[in-house]
């Protein structure tokens, strides 16, 4: 150990926080303080409890480093391949340590091994129920991350815990140099939680079909009404059927379980227009018995199908369709001889 200090140097460098607070920076000092009096004392299992408080208020390169060295010297392997990755991940590691920090993450890297857990965001990870320090590496999507954790040879018991998933346990056996894969996140089951929709203003003869889609695209029927158990996660919650307007909303089901009162609207009857003429202008016009106003006349929307439409004495019966303009003339009368 001692000629792993030799190599990486002997000289601890404090980095204090930059962040303006006076009380962060004293707090900081004092733990720097008192690992660097420890460790030159020789208690390196203390000097590292109080490195890695001095890390956890200090996000610089030079902390990530000093907490790597001293697990070195504490003989905790993993914690020192731990924070000798995130010192050469930071943006600009000392040109001068590199090559030493480097160096004894190829030693640890032969005497470890390394296992890769894939785990849904947010997932706590556990080795022989230890909380372990991690290294980020690139995840596989949006929904999964890839952490990487040096492990001692022999077997272990490996614990994911995240939100929204059940945990999930496995034993996992390592040898050194060796790097492990665990697909934690395809095999872990979400939550269930209880969840209800309900429906008013429901039009007459209406039949709305309610389903939730997942995130996978799968769409799950629902009654309305009724609970359904479901797994926690988000939705998009459709409803739609003839006479009805479709509704479209997102749900986020928690593991409290969730409700949803929704008000249908009726679906809009389909219509067209109407341009109505006559031999005179400012005569009356009515439809299907209803005076809707005088020629020349043009009625935006009427109802889809057949009507009757009369101007003065004269009636004719006229075809509307959707979306589309019917033009109705009426032309002089010829006068009695």
């Amino acid at each position: 150990m001692r000629a792993t200090a030799l190599v990486l140097g002997v000289t601890l460098m404090a980095a204090l926080p930059s962040d303006g607070r006076a009380d962060t920076a004293q707090a900081a000092r004092f733990f720097f303080e008192r690992g660097a009096d420890a460790l030159a004392a020789g208690r390196y299992g203390v000097a590292l409890e109080l490195m890695i408080k001095y890390a956890e208020l200090s996000s610089s390169a030079t902390a990530q480093y000093n907490v790597g060295r001293t697990a070195t010297l504490a003989g905790e392997s993993e914690l020192a391949f731990v924070y000798y990755r995130r010192y050469l991940a930071s943006a600009a590691p000392d040109a001068v340590l590199r090559e030493g920090v480097e160096r004894e993450l190829g030693r640890l890297e032969r005497e470890l091994a390394l296992v890769e857990v894939r785990v849904p965001p947010e997932a706590r990870l556990y080795i022989d129920e230890r909380g372990q320090g991690v290294v980020a590496e690139a995840g596989a999507g949006d929904d999964v991350q890839t952490l990487v954790v040096p492990a001692a040879p022999g077997e272990h018991r490996l614990l994911v815990e995240a939100p929204s998933f059940l945990p999930f346990e496995q034993r996992v056996r390592t040898a050194p140099g060796e790097r492990v894969v665990v697909a934690a996140a395809g095999q872990m089951e979400r939550r269930r939680a209880p969840f209800v929709v309900r429906l008013r203003a429901v039009p007459e003869d209406a039949r709305p079909s309610v389903s939730l889609v997942g995130m996978d695209g799968e769409a799950v029927p629902l009654t309305a009404g009724a609970e359904t158990s479901l797994p926690v996660g988000r939705y998009r919650l459709e409803v739609a059927g003839p006479g009805i307007e479709p509704e479209e909303r997102e749900v986020i089901l928690a593991e409290a379980g969730s409700s949803l009162l929704l008000t249908l609207r009726a679906a809009a009857l389909p219509a067209g227009r109407l341009l109505v003429t006559g031999p005179v202008r400012g005569a009356d016009v009515f439809v299907d018995g209803a005076m809707v106003g005088v020629t020349p006349l043009l009625l935006p929307e009427v109802d889809v199908g057949a009507h009757l439409v009369r101007v003065g004495e004269d009636e004719q019966s006229v075809s509307v369709e959707a979306e589309r303009g019917t033009l109705v003339t009426f032309a002089d009368r010829p006068q009695a001889p």
